[in-house]
């Protein structure tokens, strides 16, 4: 039967320590500038006809969500077009602004980032779009909320939404705009009227009683 390692040592022997395993390096997160290094090489091999953009959040906004340089490539989504997404979906401006102050490592706010995602002209057309699917996604949860009020015997509040969704769809029809139409004697033409006057003339015909 083998001692155990303890039995065998001499009195006052300390144990031989084991030898230290050297931690692996970890790998660069996108906090580091090692990080941002790499991706700006690859950008400049890849691309070295198309410009880098200026500044690290436009940089990162024009990578694909794999933190890779856009191939251009309509299946792979650019974190400009993440962004977007979770802006029609719901999340606001600040909120995102928030979220990517968190992920980059540094303050981002909300002006900044919409004046970044507007900076080109393809910004500029997506975050068009993003509001566009915004106003239909609330044009939808409207409606979803008056038929709830409508099964909750809440009439009143489902006919006003009801109402001011067909304004704004077809305010020509069903908007509140006030329209007067002044006609001439007997049905004749209408009467001109001059909407153009400066203060001192408006004041004068006042005075005039109406006349100019």
């Amino acid at each position: 039967m083998q001692m155990p390692s303890w039995a065998r040592r001499m009195p006052g022997q300390t144990p031989t320590p084991k030898p230290k395993q050297q931690a692996k390096p970890a790998a660069p997160t996108i906090r580091d500038d090692a990080w941002w290094v790499e991706r700006m090489k690859a950008w400049r091999e890849k691309y070295p006809e198309i410009p880098m953009p200026k500044g690290k959040l436009a940089f990162w906004l024009a990578l694909d969500v794999d933190q890779r340089p856009n191939d251009g490539e309509p299946t792979t989504p650019t974190n400009l077009d993440t962004i977007l997404d979770r802006f029609v979906e719901g999340e606001s401006m600040i909120k995102l602004a928030e979220y990517v102050t968190e992920l980059l490592g540094f303050r981002v706010s909300h002006a900044h980032l919409r004046s970044t995602i507007t900076a080109t002209v393809d910004g500029v057309r997506k975050y068009n779009l993003a509001r566009q699917h915004v106003a239909h996604r609330l044009t939808e949860e409207a409606l979803t909320h008056a038929e709830d009020a409508l099964r909750n015997g809440d009439f009143r509040a489902a006919i006003d939404a009801k109402t001011k969704l067909a304004a704004k769809l077809n305010p020509a029809e069903y908007g509140d705009k006030s329209q007067l139409e002044i006609g001439g004697i007997r049905g004749g033409a209408p009467i001109e009227s001059n909407v153009t006057q400066t203060p001192a003339e408006a004041y004068k015909a006042a005075i005039a009683g109406g006349a100019v």
